[in-house]
């Protein structure tokens, strides 16, 4: 069983932690709202999309299509890190 001192050091220390996080991290006022809350957060709207152009003349659409897919390779790769 814990006691009222090991739920106290255990706020106190929940505090230390999400202080530091705030400072420390880029988005760390994000996290520290969700730490609070102690829900994930939904990744999904962070990912890449894939764009298609829709150009008449193949040539471009292919040469875009292309850089399209480059973007949205570099992109994925960085929200992977």
């Amino acid at each position: 069983m814990g006691s009222t001192h090991q739920a106290s050091d255990y706020e106190n220390t929940t505090k230390f932690i999400i202080n530091h996080i705030k400072k420390t991290f880029e988005q760390g006022n994000d996290i520290a709202k969700e730490m609070r809350k102690m829900t994930a957060v939904d990744q999904s709207k962070w990912e890449p999309t894939l764009q298609m152009r829709t150009d008449s003349d193949p040539i471009i659409a292919t040469r875009e299509n292309k850089q399209y897919e480059m973007k949205y390779k570099a992109d994925y790769d960085e929200c992977i890190k």
